[in-house]
């Protein structure tokens, strides 16, 4: 399953590390780092999420 994994990379909850480490266990992972960012992108950096979601979807939905 294509699984997109969002995370700020100024997130002070939980650094970007955890999020390269969730990335690698997944077969078919993917990573959105959202610069300038915190633990809310979908918050903090709207926009940014929107993009990178749209990107996902739109590679996933035409791949199939």
């Amino acid at each position: 399953m294509p699984t997109l994994v969002m995370w700020g990379d100024r997130d002070r909850v939980l650094p970007k590390e955890q999020a390269e480490n969730a990335v690698k266990r997944l077969q078919h992972g993917q990573l959105a780092l959202i610069p300038d960012c915190g633990h809310l992108p979908q918050v903090e950096r709207p926009e940014l999420f929107v993009a990178a979601l749209a990107e996902f979807l739109g590679k996933v939905v035409y791949q199939n």
